[in-house]
């Protein structure tokens, strides 16, 4: 039986919940991080650390429609999607909106307001029969070929025209969480004549941009698209989106041959799935020139949930690729389950999960665990709550 000393994790843990062991490793600041979980297609959730947004979260009809259990739960605003801020919809696709869930979660989170197109306005004067109630905190907005400046329940955002498939009420929005910028453009046609009003665009440090997947791997629209992402998009990490479940190992194996000129580019590859982004800092010490590539430290990110009932995600990202061993232990300090052993990992942002059970698959009692990654010689451990109804 292993054992590690849980009481001086508990002090180490309460008093530098984030502090590595290393030369190599620096102290996150929790402020500094953005949280986005992938809903499908062109669907997140994106947190900071006081603000939450859903952007085309809310689809009605998709070849990886969500399950009735997930669409439940965004529309009764159940954690994660609970005191949600600002919903924003690009336009009304039914890939991309529905009237009737987005009426439902109104309906249960009194904070949240929405914005989109005036044909997503009229669409939820059509089909929401609380309408009445939330009419109020729906904004319509469609600037063609021009921008508008809005701050919504403290978050400033802005909202431009973008050309899709003809509709001329897809927006994209530049969206300001606590000092990190998003962009997200929707469907926008993959056309340098679709950005070039937009010449701000390039003076805006962008954290996270979202883009469609053809504008960097499809040979057909590739080509414009990477002169579009070049000339507009000054980003830290872009993430692609409107693809297929099924695609992903494809698209994923496709951004892992992209030339180097091509850094921090991310594809989901499971409904619900997790990523947590933190600024990139380069190693001053790194001779590297591409050091800025890197996430920014060796580093073990809260659990999430947390407390659990069911299942935990538990987010990690790594500067050079390494082996990982992650190991959960009781109170006691007693190894109880191990999540990943000599795991040869890459670099980048990953995360495990654990379901609250043991080796044998026995359901373990409510009470405080501790998670371990260690990797390269170094380790972080931080405290898990497993809760039972």
């Amino acid at each position: 039986m292993n054992f590690i000393r849980i009481n001086i994790f508990i002090v180490f843990f309460c008093i530098f919940p984030y502090q590595a062991i290393g030369s190599y490793f620096t102290e996150p600041n929790a402020t500094d991080s953005i949280a986005v979980t992938f809903i499908i297609n062109a669907g997140f959730l994106i947190k900071s650390p006081h603000k939450k947004i859903l952007i085309d979260a809310f689809i009605a009809r998709h070849p990886d429609t969500p399950p009735s259990a997930l669409n439940e739960q965004i529309e009764n605003a159940y954690p994660p999607f609970d005191n949600v801020d600002l919903i924003l919809v690009t336009h009304p696709h039914a890939d991309h909106f529905s009237a009737v869930s987005i009426g439902e979660h109104m309906r249960n989170n009194s904070n949240g307001i929405l914005v989109g197109p005036q044909e997503v306005h009229d669409s939820m004067e059509r089909n929401c029969d609380n309408y009445e109630q939330i009419k109020d905190r729906i904004i319509a907005r469609s600037p063609y070929r021009s921008t508008v400046s809005l701050t919504v329940n403290s978050i400033p955002i802005k909202i431009f025209q973008l050309d899709h498939d003809g509709v001329k009420t897809n927006n994209g929005y530049m969206i300001d969480m606590e000092g990190k910028i998003i962009f997200h453009p929707g469907d926008a046609e993959p056309y340098l004549e679709n950005y070039s009003p937009y010449l701000w665009l390039k003076q805006e440090k962008i954290f996270i941009a979202f883009i469609n997947y053809w504008y960097l791997i499809d040979d057909e629209h590739s080509v414009e698209g990477k002169q579009i992402i070049n000339r507009y998009l000054n980003y830290d990490y872009l993430v692609l989106m409107h693809h297929s479940l099924a695609s992903s190992a494809y698209l994923i194996q496709a951004v892992a041959e992209l030339d180097p000129l091509w850094p921090n580019v991310f594809v989901y590859e499971h409904s619900l799935e997790p990523k947590i982004f933190v600024p990139i800092v380069p190693d001053s010490n790194s001779n590297n020139k591409d050091s800025s590539a890197f996430p920014h430290a060796f580093t073990l990110i809260q659990n999430y949930p947390n407390p659990f009932r069911q299942l935990t995600f538990i987010p990690y990202a790594l500067h050079t690729t390494v082996r990982v061993t992650i190991e959960i232990f009781n109170i006691e300090g007693q190894r109880i389950r191990s999540l990943a052993t000599d795991q040869n990992t890459h670099v980048g942002y990953h995360y495990a999960n654990w379901d609250g059970r043991d080796e044998h698959n026995n359901r373990l009692s409510s009470g405080i665990y501790f998670c371990r990654i260690s990797a390269d010689g170094y380790y972080e451990i931080q405290k898990i709550m497993l809760l039972h109804n």
